[in-house]
């Protein structure tokens, strides 16, 4: 087999994703979509998101902890790293583009059903990824609505870089034992994030940090530097995941 990286081999290994799982992702895809018709609010969708996906990713490499599906995966013409390509495409890309399209089709579904069937009349919200902030400056009271597509699909795909790792290194009960990584890798950053509002806002607790942190990046008035070097280190934990998940794979034996 050709070692150079091919994107034909790439899509064979997508269209045998879906040939094999077609009928669980119409069935599961449908269920989010109804989900979605009758809780629509915006931080509900992005915890059925996060959370979902999470799931999703865990249980993409599940077969590895079963003799003959490992094998058979191993066995599959195509090099760890579009295998590693491929599973990011389908945890991340997919998976959000996918939660989008039903979370669009939730509301064309509340349209139908109210404004034309029903004929009510019902506020319909499409503000996924606009949050609205308030901000206090020279006395007075400031209400900014901003986008947040970037900070939501960043903060998905680090989600879903980390939970890729944790499928590729723990057997049993895979998804618990990710999650409990997560919390632990959680408490590093905020070690990380005390250290900074330290260097940059002083003698602070770490019961306070989280709040000054808060309170920098919705504030004009402190350095934007923090905000900056924090996106900075979460965006580069991303690849940084997936080549892991990359070695840890090459080493991988079933």
């Amino acid at each position: 087999m050709e070692t150079n990286f091919s994107i034909k081999r790439m899509s064979l290994l997508l269209k045998r994703y879906f040939v094999e799982n077609s009928y669980r992702e119409l069935m599961f895809w449908s269920i989010i979509t109804l989900i979605f018709t009758v809780f629509d609010q915006r931080d509900f969708v992005k915890i059925i998101l996060y959370i979902s996906g999470l799931v999703f990713s865990v249980n993409l490499y599940k077969e590895f902890w079963n003799a003959p599906s490992g094998i058979h995966f191993f066995m599959i013409p195509a090099t760890h790293l579009e295998k590693i390509t491929v599973a990011v495409l389908l945890n991340t890309l997919y998976y959000f583009c996918m939660t989008l399209l039903a979370y669009f089709l939730g509301h064309m579904l509340i349209i139908l059903v109210y404004h034309l069937v029903l004929k009510i009349q019902i506020p319909i919200n499409w503000d996924l990824f606009e949050a609205t902030k308030t901000i206090f400056m020279n006395g007075k009271t400031y209400v900014s609505v901003e986008n947040e597509f970037w900070k939501i699909l960043g903060n998905f795909a680090f989600i879903q870089a980390l939970s890729m790792v944790g499928s590729l290194y723990f057997k049993n009960n895979a998804t618990i034992k990710t999650i409990i990584s997560m919390f632990g890798f959680a408490i590093i950053l905020v070690i990380i994030q005390l250290l900074l509002m330290k260097m940059f806002l002083g003698d602070i607790s770490l019961a306070d940090s989280i709040v000054y942190l808060n309170i920098a990046l919705n504030n004009p008035n402190v350095p934007t530097a923090i905000e900056y070097l924090i996106r900075f280190i979460g965006y580069l934990l991303i690849p940084f995941l997936w080549v892991v998940s990359y070695f840890r794979l090459t080493e991988k034996q079933v």
